[in-house]
């Protein structure tokens, strides 16, 4: 573990990339370790050094939609000094959009496999198809929050009913 810089009263924690491969999540600059029953790796790979306001609300949306999901990633800093490799594995595996020669962060993995960038992500997330774009297991997809209330999908058979109607049209309690 490193400990760097101080900003403005805070003190910056990192973890070597052995540490972030096992399934550290950051969070306001500080890694803390996912529940043990996570078997994937949500890889974000993110620049913290941006001049581009774009880049950086789009970074941090990206964080933003997998936590409000309840999706257990973890991010790397490709403008970490000690992420040279990270970086590395990022332009080569990533693909860049338009005319750009490398792609642009955010970049999503899951372990070694390639799911998008944001767009591809928001476009998931607005399709509520995130479970296929992040490539989940059927265990984990049940594990996703749906839709902008944010309820798991066991539940949502329960939110279906509406004044006194179930989604398949019966009247409750009528038979």
């Amino acid at each position: 573990m490193f400990i760097s810089g101080n900003r403005g009263g805070k003190v910056k924690l990192s973890l070597p990339v052995a540490s972030v491969v096992r399934g550290g999540v950051l969070r306001r600059s500080l890694w803390s370790i996912p529940p043990p029953s996570t078997n994937m790796v949500i890889k974000v790979y993110l620049s913290l050094i941006s001049c581009s306001q774009e880049v950086k609300k789009n970074q941090q949306r990206a964080v933003m939609i997998l936590e409000s999901k309840n999706i257990p990633f973890t991010t790397i800093d490709i403008t970490d000094p000690g992420q040279e490799d990270s970086k590395e594995y990022m332009n080569e595996n990533a693909k860049p959009k338009g005319s750009n020669k490398v792609p642009v962060t955010p970049q999503i993995f899951n372990e070694a496999e390639y799911c998008g960038d944001f767009d591809d992500l928001d476009m998931a997330n607005e399709n509520d198809e995130l479970g296929e774009f992040l490539r989940l297991t059927d265990e984990e997809k049940k594990r996703i929050k749906i839709g902008i209330t944010g309820i798991l999908p066991e539940d949502r058979a329960k939110q279906q009913m509406t004044n006194g109607v179930t989604a398949a049209g019966r009247e409750v309690g009528v038979h």
